[in-house]
């Protein structure tokens, strides 16, 4: 059981992550909870009240560019951040060094969360493209 409660948790992290929620009005909240009635009155309301609130902090605009980049990446060795950048980059103007800047903490944002949720993603990125910034002794 504990280890369902873990995969669940990480589903919910791992979808917040791609998925940007949106407040949901009262009619909607209260249409979405009713499919829930058979589990009791707590978790109606629980899920209503959750479905009208949005995490802390501010909404990630730039996310699902850094997906489609960290996938695209992840196709191939040769597919690197100088060839993501100008294909995925949504700025709207000639590609720079900001933009890759931009684009290389918004994959290691990424690979932040997948080094907990999703490790075996993670390893085979890291064979196609490994960290040149460490030191080998």
């Amino acid at each position: 059981m504990a280890n369902i409660l873990q995969l669940a948790q990480n589903a919910d992290e791992v979808s917040h992550w791609i998925y940007t929620r949106r407040r949901l009005s009262d009619e909607d909240a209260a249409r979405k909870a009713e499919a829930f009635r058979p589990l009791g009155d707590d978790w109606v309301k629980s899920l209503r009240s959750g479905a009208q609130k949005l995490r802390e902090g501010k909404p990630a605009r730039k996310r699902p560019s850094h997906i489609l980049a960290f996938e695209f990446m992840l196709q191939s060795k040769k597919n690197s951040l100088g060839r993501t950048v100008p294909k995925f980059c949504t700025c709207g103007r000639p590609h720079g060094p900001k933009c890759a800047v931009r684009f290389k903490a918004g994959i290691r944002m990424l690979k932040k969360v997948l080094r907990k949720h999703a490790p075996d993603l993670l390893s085979r990125y890291d064979a196609l493209h490994p960290n040149r910034n460490t030191r080998l002794s």
